[in-house]
């Protein structure tokens, strides 16, 4: 008689045959899998789930849903993987994209549907040469290989084409070390790549679209400092080319398209005015997006939608990524759903907690507002905890902006109106008529505890602080856009209230389980009306603080912040503490500044990535880094990414909607998790509904939308000139002061300058030299031992290397060969 085994014997067999799959996987894959966005190829099809192929969606008998997890996520990791194929290449496959991949020994890289279908296709890429007014013809890389999961085509000591797969994407980039023959004679240096396809392609500016089913766009350039290069994509018949302005670049140079829109997401229920996208959150693979113009009468966790009944009662939906696909896990309303209460108005998300403000709800007294925690457990959610203030009172808004960080969270009550000031004073005097306030909560067991009343250390009428926060570890960050002081910096006096809606920020912190105000914030250039703290974020150290407002016409990073020539263009700043100490690190404006754009309208932050909304901002440019040189789409919307290196931050990437349109208030709100931008687009018109649906029509009025780009690369960070130290400033005439050596990149002519303290004392010109841009320096340093630098350059043609040693102000020894053979290099 057979008898079914019992749980630990089911438990010990199961797992046994799970290390079993797990160890046959790992070896029929252990040399790879990939799918492409080249740096740039991505899917616009709904994508394949590959946990499908992970047997039994339930967790098992025998094992926990954290065991079970762990497993899936292996299966799916070895899924991406690369694996040798005939002929001396590789193959991969990118189940999320439903891409197979075969990288040929030959260099070409050849894209073809996971699964054969009625919609089979292929996409040929093969460079073919590489130069400037005479190209280099490339028939075959010297080697293909496979290291640290990145297949690496090795075209020649100088050039590398690098592809790495995973679940969001395919990623392919160029490296080159330096810069290529024929030096600057024949315009931008070139990259020349093949292509084949048997899909119809369409060119817009720097994108290409394969019968919209795949792109290949986002071109971006980095030299070795981190500056991006100008650089541009053209296609003519079958040959795709890449020109690169490197006139000015410090080698190595890297060439890597970048962004690519991940999803397109609307509501299961989409409707009318519901203004989906109106708040944002995201954490690692999940997505909350708030919906308070939604008008269904249901309660609590995926009731019926159908009804809608309960006029702008709000809804918030749950979304969670899996191999890079986006689904539905939930759908929250109120346990208390009322007409009118704007739940989901904000959102916030830290792991598997999830808080929603209701600044409308009126339970106890009209428009006092709520603030709901749910939880999840496994993929279930359900509601934690509905909080009201300590002191609440009409139309005070609690919870018209919240935040979590692990078990603290903050909500604000933009239109408190007690007198108090600093943290936790009298809550009960009602005499500063919108003044606004915030509070801290703490969760101990599973119950919510409020842990401090917070107010400015300057309380005046109608401030609105708490219009905003945000919540970082034991920092709170809180917002007063109508703030009057004209104080400028950090703990400025703050008695003089000449400049009426200049705003302000306040940084708060815990010590202990103690709350105290630790800095008071303005802007560097405050002036009255510019809303500075009409939206806040805070990362660690970091503080960003948004002022809609702000009127000046510069652009970019740290320019002039004097005029007020563009009107309510709008700005952000970004704060640093040091030891307690906070100060201001940078200044930032659109690339494209413009009057009424409102850049600073949401802020987001993930350590060194930050993304700023910009919801009036009116440019034709459509997706990533598009043409913004027209402003024919009124209020379609931006955003704008920045990225921060050695303290440094620059502006990486532009960001439009892919069906930008109109009035869509695009960047409405941002959300930044790691690499994983979200926008909102409050009142985008499609009547699509779930994940990737049909973005085309307007035929739902102020439905709303938000959009997910994946910033499939980092930059990369600063590096050397070349393998061997470069010091420009070595002392050549032994004078104790290090002298400066220049080269001007048109004529290859050196040039030494000779300091003395600050000042240039004598200039030379080294001619023995060579001026051939074929040469480059390699280093220098006082190889002889007299106390004066030497020269050390290489030919990146020959491979030559020569030794220039200095006498004084004259080269005594010039043209010392060291060594002809290329395969010699500086190995540090």
């Amino acid at each position: 008689m057979f008898t079914r085994p019992g749980r630990f014997q089911w438990s010990f067999l199961l797992r046994c045959f799970l290390f079993i799959l797990l160890i046959t996987a790992a070896f029929l894959t252990q040399a790879g899998n990939a799918p492409i966005t080249v740096q740039g190829f991505a899917s616009s099809t709904p994508p394949i789930d590959n946990i499908q192929k992970v047997p039994g969606q339930l967790t098992p008998d025998g094992l926990s849903q954290r065991e079970w997890d762990g497993i899936k996520a292996q299966l799916d990791e070895n899924s991406y993987r690369f694996f040798a194929s005939k002929g001396g290449g590789y193959a991969s496959t990118n189940p999320a994209n439903g891409w197979h991949v075969n990288f040929a020994a030959d260099g070409r890289t050849t894209l073809t549907p996971h699964q054969a279908d009625d919609s089979d296709y292929f996409i040929g890429l093969q460079l073919r040469s590489i130069g400037y007014s005479t190209q280099k013809e490339s028939t075959k890389p010297q080697k293909i290989v496979l290291v640290d999961e990145k297949i690496i085509y090795q075209w020649d000591e100088n050039i590398s084409e690098i592809w790495t797969n995973s679940s969001s994407s395919l990623e392919q980039w160029f490296e080159i070390q330096h810069r290529p023959a024929e030096s600057l004679q024949g315009g931008p240096l070139t990259l020349q790549m093949r292509l084949s396809t048997d899909l119809d392609v369409v060119q817009k500016g720097n994108s290409l679209s394969f019968a919209n089913k795949i792109s290949y766009d986002k071109l971006i350039v980095w030299d070795s400092t981190g500056a991006e290069i100008p650089a541009s994509m053209h296609l003519r018949e079958n040959t795709l080319s890449l020109s690169i302005n490197d006139h000015s670049a410090v080698y190595p140079l890297t060439i890597d398209p970048r962004f690519s829109q991940q999803a397109y997401i609307k509501a299961s229920n989409t409707q009318a005015e519901d203004n989906f996208g109106f708040s944002v959150a995201v954490s690692g693979d999940t997505l909350v997006v708030g919906a308070p113009g939604e008008d269904s009468n249901a309660k609590g966790v995926n009731g019926n939608q159908a009804n809608n009944s309960a006029a702008e009662s709000g809804a918030v939906y749950v979304f969670v990524r899996s191999s890079g696909v986006w689904r539905q896990q939930a759908y929250l309303k109120a346990s208390n759903t009322d007409t009118e209460d704007e739940f989901g108005f904000s959102v916030a998300i830290s792991g598997d907690t999830l808080v929603v403000g209701a600044p409308a709800e009126s339970s106890g007294f009209f428009e006092s507002g709520g603030v709901y925690v749910f939880t999840r457990s496994a993929s279930t959610w359900s509601q934690q905890a509905f909080i009201k203030a300590s002191n609440f009172d009409v139309t005070d808004g609690f919870g018209w902006a919240v935040g979590i960080s692990g078990n603290t969270l903050a909500a604000g009550a933009y239109h408190e109106d007690s007198n108090a000031v600093g943290v936790n004073s009298n809550q009960n005097n009602e005499s500063v008529w919108g003044a606004g306030a915030a509070y801290v909560f703490t969760l101990s067991g599973s119950k919510w505890n409020q842990q401090a009343y917070l107010k400015a250390s300057n309380t005046e009428r109608d401030d609105q602080f708490g219009k905003t926060v945000g919540i970082s570890g034991d920092t709170v960050v809180v917002g007063a856009h109508r703030e009057d002081s004209k104080a400028k910096g950090v703990n400025g006096a703050k008695a003089d209230n000449s400049a009426k809606d200049s705003g302000a920020t306040y940084v708060f912190v815990r010590t202990l389980g103690v709350w105290r105000q630790q800095a008071y914030l303005k802007a560097s250039n405050t002036e009255s009306g510019d809303y500075f703290g009409w939206s806040v974020a805070v990362s660690a150290d970091t503080v960003v603080v948004g002022a809609t407002e702000e009127a000046s016409s510069s652009t970019g990073v740290n320019g002039n912040q004097t005029n007020n020539d563009a009107w309510y263009a709008g700005a952000a700043y970004v704060f640093i503490r040091n030891a307690g100490a906070w100060s201001q690190q940078a200044y930032l404006k659109a690339s494209n500044n413009d009057g009424g754009d409102e850049f600073g309208y949401s802020v987001a932050i993930s350590e060194d990535r930050l993304l700023v909304g910009a919801n009036g901002e009116d440019s034709d440019a459509i997706g990533i880094n598009g043409d913004t040189s027209s402003n024919n789409s009124s209020g379609s919307g931006a955003a704008y990414a920045f990225i921060r290196a050695s303290g440094v931050w620059t502006q990486q990437a532009h960001i439009k909607a892919s069906n930008r349109d109109s009035f869509d208030w695009f960047g409405g709100a941002v959300a930044i998790s790691s690499n994983t931008l979200v926008v909102g687009a409050t009142d985008e018109a499609s009547n699509a509904k779930g994940v990737d649906g049909n973005q085309a029509n307007n035929a739902v009025e102020e439905a709303g939308a938000v959009y997910v780009i994946i910033d499939s690369k980092t930059a990369p960070p600063p590096q050397q000139q070349s393998q061997m130290p470069v010091h420009r400033f070595t002392s050549f005439d032994d004078d104790g002061k290090g002298d400066v050596l220049l080269r001007n990149m048109t004529t290859g002519r050196w040039e030494i300058n000779f300091l003395n303290n600050r000042w240039v004392k004598a200039n030379s010109g080294p001619t023995w030299l060579f001026p051939s841009l074929d040469w480059e320096m390699m280093g220098t340093g006082d190889f002889n031992g007299n106390g004066r630098g030497d020269i050390l350059l290489r030919n990146n043609q020959t491979g030559g290397w020569w030794m220039f040693l200095m006498n004084s102000r004259i080269f005594t020894n010039g043209k010392t060969p060291i060594t002809s053979n290329q395969e010699w290099k500086i190995p540090y």
